[in-house]
């Protein structure tokens, strides 16, 4: 009974399944008159117990006694019977009630014996065959016990199977030397062990810093040691603009002499709304320098998650541009505009307020509550993951770092400071590069860029649009794991790739490991310097290397809390049980490889990585579960094909909900375009589920809780909602490659591409290969197949135009005006989707699409100004009847001037000429018509000044 106790414990601890089942042998002959018959009557006891971690040893031997009686007292139940009785399920591959043996050996130790002058051998004999998946002998002999473990060789290694023998003889010692401990305190680490790991955690690192006055310097002394180094090397390139260090610190200087005078310092946050442009790092660095904190508040986020964040920040100050003040009506702070406000105050540097100690930036993160949670990490925490990012990957100060996260997402840190910290250039672009494969390729060779990191997402576009590599290029893969082909993939074509893990909490990164092109199973690696990785069972016990547990992290990268919520943070950061300081619990999943790197397992909990944003399903649940009509909702991401996507699951409110009796059944004719649309009032495009699936029931598992595993997949054939079948050769060529992206079996003509499920990513995907080309700008404006073919046969699509018209046709309704907008440096015609929705009768706005930014027109070439801007003048002239005005948005401004002229050289009416910063806001091309001017203005009074401006 002790051994099987203790065998019990054992597996339950390597599991960490609190239902064990083992099987022991029994002999069979219950009854004298079988005794001396000859024959196999051994049959198989299956002995379940069901643990508990509170139990002492003693409580559980007294519960495996109890189970093990009762099984002896029904022994004669055949097994066969035992699996009919019980209904479980078959497989050819495993024993249907258990996998798990333990026999005892209680027969006298088989010896030579003799008899009549016969002479009697043992000899042993090996099948070569595992009865069951693990299965453990004990022998009783002269000296004690002797344990033989039988592992199948295709689950098991030589290795595991010592490391679990040497478990099981710890657990036991302990077992016996005190059965009043708690199993969940019972050790199985061998000294040795525990030494390895300790080991593996030793990784003190001088920071290697030259810090003025000998103390541990901040973000600010690190970029004023390579301001005073190199003034005149490039520190920022945006688009056409490049700041050398020298200016970019004078600018930063002044707006910091203004924050300052506004009444800032340490720990006291700064809200940050700016768009990407070389005004962004100039203003984290002048709050930086301020001493306080930085609070970035996207200024693509929907304008509730913008307030939400200005509001539970405390912040007091906004910097935003002279295009949002107006956005921000309603703050109670001071607004100061970003570059206008800090003119006139001093370059020289103010006096240093903050320390290591005080906070560097609060940013938010996906919380389970529904609601956003500020992360508050310390000048220290980021200053620990740069030094280690210095050495590993590499950067030096004739690198080139690409910068193309957005800045209230984490991994943006080391692309914003790492550069400016050790002297490099920081190459900033726009969000649509990212997701532009064709002008990220090109723009990672034209700028020689050496360090770049990107989400598997992010990596696999570039991959799968063709690119060959980029030599001198160091690649940095994190925000989720990276499947293995496409880790081999991406090593192929770099210099070095690199596998980064971390979280939020811990500074962005943890730990890291160098992927190789025969990689087979890419993991974590190993803790940065001066970081600890722990992993740990529910009970905080060391998990043995190969069995899974918790990961935690521990050392100067953790952040200092959550603000404003002390409870989650005595949740989440918790004391280190070996004295250590801190750790934070991650949520994830990871286990020990035998070499000390660790290998990453997935998620403990509901939170995720969709296209290296970590997602809280819970806050998605909570949004939905605001709206009137849900009476509840459950959130799961689904994985096909490689591509994870989000799917929401609804019960309806006013409706009976039928007992757990009845089947779950999805009502397959329900439109989601409703669901989507209350989804992005309150989300970002990031977290709206790609498939609403309306259920009569959730599926409950026995304890009463929603049974993820048994929601039904999204419902794939829209043969009763989607109307028409293909009818040309084009059109079915484009339901085929439509129902192949989105995952469906079929898609009509008159389907709806983002409705389907369809984004950004996808749009590139479904429209690759096609033949005609067809720009993705086609797809944004007619997205399904019937409008978007039309509109190829009517207009041959935007293959060798320039200027494509918004607005949408207006029977009846003279033309009296005619805006030309010219994008931002890259950026798409369809920025300006939301202001020509807005537009009243009778003004058409026509946007130009600058060539050779279109992935699926890769042999497209891009044209000088001269070439533009004639082309344009010659489409103008043969489109356009009446006066027009021109609008160049930030570099664009300049090709609009150049425009305006020639068109009054050729006898166009031109009104005007106007030349905006900021505005409209640059956002991921995407269904503009969704969103409206919600997407970029907070109220309707901002939407008709921004009309009555441009």
């Amino acid at each position: 009974m002790t051994l099987l106790a203790a065998w019990t414990t054992l597996l339950w601890r390597w599991t960490g399944q609190r239902d064990v089942c083992v099987g022991t042998p029994v002999a069979g002959r219950v009854r004298a008159e079988l005794e001396p018959m000859v024959g196999f009557f051994v049959t198989m006891l299956p002995l379940r117990t069901v643990l508990d971690g509170d139990w002492t040893f003693a409580e559980l031997l007294g519960e495996v006694r109890r189970t093990a009686l009762g099984a002896y007292d029904h022994q004669e139940v055949p097994f066969e019977r035992l699996v009919d009785l019980v209904d479980a399920p078959r497989d050819l591959s495993r024993n249907p009630l258990f996998q798990v043996m333990f026999n005892l050996l209680n027969v006298p130790e088989q010896r030579d014996v003799e008899a009549g002058g016969l002479r009697l051998t043992p000899f042993a004999v090996e099948p070569g065959i595992a009865q069951q998946d693990l299965a453990l002998y004990a022998y009783e002999v002269a000296e004690g016990l002797r344990f033989r473990l039988e592992y199948n060789t295709a689950l098991f290694d030589p290795a595991t199977a010592e490391r679990m023998v040497g478990h099981l003889e710890t657990l036991l010692a302990a077992a016996v030397a005190d059965p009043g401990t708690r199993l969940a305190a019972l050790p199985v680490l061998t000294a040795a062990e525990r030494t390895q790991l300790a080991g593996w955690n030793d990784t003190t690192a001088p920071a290697g810093w030259d810090a003025p006055d000998g103390r541990a310097p901040t973000l600010v002394d690190l970029f004023a040691a390579q301001v005073a180094a190199n003034p005149d090397r490039p520190a920022v390139t945006f688009g056409g603009t490049t700041l050398d260090y020298a200016t970019l610190d004078a600018r930063a200087n002044r707006l910091a002499h203004r924050l300052r005078r506004a009444g800032v310092g340490p720990d006291v946050p700064v809200a940050v709304c700016l768009p990407r442009s070389h005004e962004l790092p100039v203003t984290l660095l002048g709050v930086l320098k301020a001493g306080s904190a930085y609070v970035p508040v996207d200024p693509e986020y929907p304008v509730q998650r913008q307030r939400y964040v200005l509001a539970h920040s405390g912040a007091t100050v906004l910097v935003t541009d002279a295009g949002r003040t107006e956005r921000f009506d309603d703050f109670a702070g001071t607004v100061v505009r970003a570059g206008a406000d800090a003119a006139g105050e001093p370059d020289t540097a103010p006096p240093p307020t903050a320390g290591p100690e005080h906070l560097a930036y609060l940013i938010y993160t996906s919380g389970s509550t529904g609601r956003p949670k500020g992360v508050r990490v310390s000048h220290g925490a980021v200053v620990n993951t740069l030094a280690a990012m210095r050495e590993r990957p590499g950067l030096t100060r004739d690198g080139t770092m690409l910068a193309m996260a957005s800045f209230a997402f984490d991994m943006s840190v080391p692309e914003l400071f790492l550069p400016l910290v050790v002297g490099a250039r920081m190459l900033l672009v726009d969000r649509d590069v990212a997701y532009d494969a064709s002008r990220l390729a090109g723009l990672l060779a034209a700028e020689r860029v050496t360090l770049a990191q990107g989400t598997p997402t992010t990596w696999r576009l570039l991959i799968e649009s063709g690119w060959t590599g980029a030599p001198g290029l160091t690649a940095v893969c994190g925000g989720e794991a990276v499947p293995a082909p496409l880790a081999r993939q991406l090593a192929e074509r770099v210099d070095a790739l690199w596998n980064l893990y971390g979280p939020t909490e811990a500074a962005v990164w943890a730990t890291m490991d160098r992927i190789t092109p025969d990689e087979s199973r890419p993991t974590i690696g190993r803790p940065i310097g001066n970081m600890r990785v722990h992993v740990r069972d529910a009970a905080m016990n060391p998990a043995p290397v190969g069995v899974p547990g918790e990961i935690y992290l521990g050392g100067p990268g953790l952040a200092r809390d959550y603000h404003d919520d002390p409870a989650l943070t005595a949740q989440r950061f918790v004391p280190d049980p070996d004295g250590g300081g801190r750790l934070y619990r991650t949520g994830d999943l990871g286990r020990w490889l035998a070499d000390g790197r660790i290998e990453f397992l997935g998620r403990a909990d509901s939170q995720v990585k969709v296209r290296g944003f970590r997602i809280e399903l819970g806050e998605i649940e909570a949004v939905l579960r605001r709206h009137d009509a849900v009476r509840d909702a459950a959130v799961v991401v689904r994985e096909d094909a490689g591509e994870k996507s989000v799917v929401a699951y609804l019960t309806l409110a006013g409706t009976p909900e039928p007992d757990a009796g009845h089947a779950v059944t999805a009502d397959v004719t329900a439109d989601p375009a409703p669901w989507r649309a209350y989804a992005r009032t309150w989300l970002p495009d990031y977290m709206v589920p790609a498939a609403f699936v309306p259920l009569n029931r959730m599926p409950l598992n026995a304890n009463g809780k929603v049974d993820r595993a048994a929601l039904p997949a999204p419902h794939r054939d829209r043969a009763t909602v989607g109307a028409g079948e293909p009818d040309t050769p084009l059109r079915a060529a484009l339901a085929r490659r439509w129902a192949e992206v989105l995952g469906y079996e079929r898609v009509g003509i008159d389907d709806d591409f983002f409705d389907l499920g369809g984004d950004s990513f996808r749009a590139i995907k479904a429209l690759a290969g096609s033949d005609p080309a067809i720009s993705v700008l086609d797809l944004f404006r007619h997205p399904t197949i019937r409008a978007l073919t039309a509109h190829l046969d009517a207009t041959g699509g935007s293959a060798g135009r320039l200027l494509h018209e918004l607005t949408p046709e207006r029977p009846g309704t003279p033309t009296t005006l005619t805006l030309l907008c010219v994008p931002f440096g890259g950026g798409s015609a369809i920025t300006f989707q939301p202001l020509a929705d807005a537009l009243p009768a009778g003004v058409s706005l026509y946007a130009l699409e600058r060539p050779g930014h279109d992935l699926n027109r890769p042999d497209e070439p891009m044209l000088d100004l001269d070439e533009l801007v004639d082309r344009c003048v010659a489409e103008v002239v043969e489109q356009v009847t009446g006066p027009v005005a021109v609008y160049g948005h930030c570099v664009g401004g300049a090709e609009a001037v150049e425009l305006a002229r020639r068109l009054e050289a050729a006898g166009v009416d031109v009104t005007g000429v106007v030349v905006g910063a900021h505005f409209p806001a640059p956002r991921l091309p995407g269904r503009a018509r969704w969103s409206r001017c919600a997407r970029w203005a907070s109220s309707p009074r901002s939407s008709t000044n921004a009309r009555r401006t441009s």
